[in-house]
């Protein structure tokens, strides 16, 4: 779970569950939220360096627990360090989210986020280059597909 996942989760529980969704969504959040003020943005506004703030959030999750490497919070937590401490630089940024626990789904959030912030155009051509414009999925049935032809389907379903 991506913490934008968590955020789309939460929002369909309220639509789906009703009465006990609008309850048990906001705790979810409210804990989710305590946790990234508490154990990322506090450090980061505070001083603490990136070193240390990632130790934290190994100190409080272990990864190697069959469990906490996949765990919404400190997923969403590494996120928001990456983005906090990469400062808006694409490859510090992603490169960050090597730092450990699901690491494939975060730096596809960390990019998807600085993708949606700063627009291709923000991602130096040493990401996209060796892409040739084309994106190989494990998608049954799908293959290869053009990365414009994918960016205008999914716009086509927001707009």
């Amino acid at each position: 779970f991506s913490s934008l996942q968590m955020l789309f989760s939460m929002y369909a529980g309220m639509r789906i569950a009703g009465v006990t969704g609008l309850v048990v969504a906001p705790i979810v959040w409210i804990t989710c939220v305590n946790f990234l003020k508490t154990g990322v943005l506090d450090g980061f506004l505070g001083g603490v360096s990136r070193q240390e703030c990632m130790a934290r959030i190994h100190r409080q999750w272990d990864e190697h627990d069959s469990y906490d490497w996949c765990h919404t919070i400190p997923n969403a937590m590494l996120v928001s360090a990456a983005l906090l401490y990469g400062g808006g630089d694409f490859a510090r940024s992603i490169c960050m989210v090597q730092e450990g626990f699901d690491t494939d789904c975060n730096g596809a959030t960390v990019g998807s986020i600085l993708g949606m912030r700063g627009g291709a155009g923000a991602i130096a051509e040493e990401w996209t280059k060796p892409l040739s414009g084309m994106l190989e999925t494990n998608v049954f049935g799908v293959g290869t597909v053009r990365i414009d032809d994918a960016v205008e389907k999914t716009l086509s379903h927001i707009v």
